[in-house]
């Protein structure tokens, strides 16, 4: 990009390159996606492409989705200070930078946050990841919305806008365990223990546990006794769970509020006087038994290994 002594810059940086509004001497400036803005008199203001190719037409991220949460910077290349707005209704957005502030929906730096961005320096590391609100709406993997960036400096406005596409990993679990044991007073369990589960930051809703493909010396059945209570408890701490809907050999289990998980170990407790059939096999084999993991739009299933009781 060309630029002269009366040029300006405000430089976004996605990845390894910058994009940039250039203001060209101008006390204010405006810029909206891939059109350019006449902004005062026969100077211009204009989103302008690097040489790199980073951005084109007013989107980051311009070769496609990017996994989320999703990571770029900011750089003050005008010759004054800014206070720095960024906002947007269908992604959080976030920094560990100690000089931003978070401020609702709004990530600031500068004016009542504090100190401004001065000439030259980044606010770095600024993560955008999809809101519950945006994930819960979800139609499909990725989900696609704008990033607005206000600059105000002593005599400079840039206002820019910049689109943004994520692509939503949805839910996941590495490994599902299911043990069966008696306890006192002719009660059995049914013991799942999930592990490496990851949701959206929508969070974990429900889970749906199969037994139809479970051979056994006897029928699997939830209906005939009084019917099983059930248990969840997700990194040690205990969750409010109900059993949604009752089958002979299928049920779901709702929790109260979902779950947002890292890489977390749930475990479920189906407690049931008299007991339904139990699943064979030794210790490692498959059980034929499945559990499903809803998020959202997003499920996940695994099939359970026998674990030792």
């Amino acid at each position: 990009m060309k630029r002269t002594r009366r040029a300006a810059l405000l430089l976004m940086a996605a990845s390894s390159g910058t994009l940039a509004v250039e203001t060209l001497g101008l006390s204010r400036s405006a810029a909206r996606r891939d059109a350019a803005v006449d902004a005062a008199g026969d100077a211009a203001a204009y989103l302008g492409l690097t040489e790199d190719g980073v951005e084109a037409g007013g989107t980051l991220f311009e070769d496609g989705p990017r996994p989320s949460p999703a990571t770029f910077s900011v750089v003050n290349g005008l010759s004054a200070p800014i206070a720095l707005t960024l906002a947007s209704n269908q992604f959080r957005i976030r920094t560990t930078d100690e000089a931003a502030a978070v401020d609702g929906d709004r990530l600031l730096v500068g004016g009542d946050a504090g100190d401004p961005l001065d000439p030259g320096d980044r606010l770095a590391e600024i993560t955008v990841e999809p809101t519950p609100a945006a994930i819960g709406s979800l139609v499909g993997s990725t989900i696609t919305g704008t990033v607005d960036v206000t600059a105000t400096g002593a005599e400079t406005r840039v206002d820019a806008e910049r689109d943004l596409s994520l692509s939503v990993p949805g839910v996941s679990i590495e490994r599902a365990l299911l043990s069966m044991s008696q306890r006192g007073g002719g009660v059995f369990e049914h013991r799942w223990l999930l592990e490496g589960v990851d949701t959206t930051t929508h969070g974990l809703e429900a889970l749906q546990l199969d037994y139809r493909n479970v051979e056994t010396s006897g029928a699997i059945d939830f209906t005939d006794a009084d019917g099983p209570s059930v248990s969840v408890t997700a990194d040690g701490v205990d969750r409010l769970a109900t059993i949604e809907t009752l089958e002979p050999n299928r049920l779901t289990v709702a929790l109260a509020d979902a779950l947002t998980l890292d890489g977390a170990a749930v475990e479920l407790v189906l407690a049931e006087p008299g007991g339904p059939a139990s699943p064979g096999g030794q210790p490692g084999s498959p059980t034929g038994a499945t559990v499903e993991l809803f998020d959202a739009g997003f499920s996940a299933t695994a099939e359970a290994t026998r674990d030792r009781p």
